[in-house]
């Protein structure tokens, strides 16, 4: 019984283990108690009365079934002192590389940070850090950056970790890595790096290094297609309600890189088509309503565009797909009437949105809301 309190309690277990363990009179006490419970099989005991904090790591284990509840427990409960122990960086290295190649995609993004100003595992193990995990050229780094930019939809969360950390990912660049070069050029297609001399850096280890130039050409040639629909007219598409994903995939190989508009509403699509439409740069209008649309899609479009208007109406998009959304900051018109949009999701996207002038949320939680003049 107490075990199962203690996780379903995670926070305050951790929070009480570690105020305890600052006080020298109770850490054999604490030690004594952890020391108890069994350990997994599939990993190093490491029963050090001065570091028991591994053994509570490993109770915590105990009471979970989950490999992601390593990293619930790590992102929050801090090691640093622990770290002065070669024998405990060990085991604790070899954790991490369970979670980076856990299948669980929310086990993989455990490895980011928690807070935007605290560093989370995938810091640590970056060269260069200053609590010198990594001890090689990076290869748990590489393994964590590579499980995590895999993940389709979550681009843009992995691509705000790395930004901070642009001298670790050029660095591994340069060393040949071609998942780095991926995420350099991914940093600079979402204008993630505003600082002009970061910026000409990143281009020059693209355009300087054999592995990034394919990469540099890539997202040159997306931004001119940006540039080219600007002053051209661009032909506007749309599908009969029998088309399939397949129907419109077709169609959309046929068309111009300059493609600003989209209309597939009513169709029998499916989330699968947003791999065919983010290759459109210059896509400003979608419509996507009364479709199978759903979460998984929407994750991948704001990835990669900046849509203008989006219809999605009496789709299955909810509130796990919807947060994405506030990464499209060029949205004036957003449809979702008949969604599961609820309403603390329609008060951040328009405290988030800067151009959301015309919103449609009838026959949801949020319909109501649209009078609100508190944001």
């Amino acid at each position: 019984e107490a075990k199962q309190q203690a996780a379903e309690h995670i926070h305050l277990l951790q929070t009480i283990v570690n105020v305890c363990l600052t006080f020298d009179d109770w850490k054999q006490q604490i030690f004594t108690h952890l020391h108890a419970v069994p350990f997994p099989d599939e990993y190093v005991e490491y029963a050090d009365s001065q570091s028991c904090s591994s053994l509570f790591v490993h109770k915590f284990d105990k009471m979970q079934s989950s490999t992601s509840s390593h990293c619930v427990c790590f992102s929050l409960f801090p090691f640093y002192r622990a770290f002065q122990d070669q024998e405990f960086v060990d085991w604790i290295e070899k954790v991490v590389v369970l979670l980076a190649k856990d299948p669980s995609e929310e086990s993989r993004l455990r490895l980011l940070p928690v807070r935007s100003n605290k560093p989370g595992w995938i810091n640590l193990f970056a060269p260069g850090d200053s609590r010198g995990l990594c001890r090689d050229q990076g290869s748990t780094f590489l393994l964590i950056v590579t499980n995590l930019m895999s993940i389709e939809g979550r681009r843009r969360v992995v691509a705000t970790t790395l930004q901070q950390m642009l001298d670790a990912v050029i660095i591994m660049a340069v060393r040949g890595h071609a998942v780095f070069h991926e995420a350099l050029s991914y940093l600079l297609e979402i204008h993630a790096i505003s600082d002009n001399v970061e910026r000409y850096r990143v281009i020059n280890t693209l355009k300087l290094t054999p592995a990034g130039r394919p990469f540099y050409a890539q997202i040159t040639e997306r931004e001119n297609a940006r540039e080219a629909a600007k002053t051209i007219e661009s032909p506007q598409i749309w599908m009969p309600p029998q088309a399939t994903d397949d129907d419109i995939a077709n169609l959309l190989s046929q068309c111009p890189k300059t493609l600003q508009s989209a209309y597939f509403a009513s169709t029998h699509l499916t989330s699968a088509i947003a791999r065919e439409l983010i290759k459109f740069p210059a896509l400003r209008h979608v419509n996507l309503s009364a479709t199978q649309f759903g979460d998984e899609g929407l994750r991948l479009l704001c990835d990669y565009l900046n849509l203008e208007t989006l219809e999605l109406r009496e789709t299955p998009i909810s509130d796990s797909g919807l947060e994405a959304l506030t990464a499209m900051t060029n949205l004036s018109q957003l449809n979702l009437n008949s969604t599961a949009i609820s309403m603390e999701m329609f008060l951040k996207l328009k405290s988030k949105l800067p151009n959301l002038e015309e919103f449609d949320v009838g026959y949801t939680d949020a319909y109501g809301c649209e009078s609100d003049t508190s944001l």
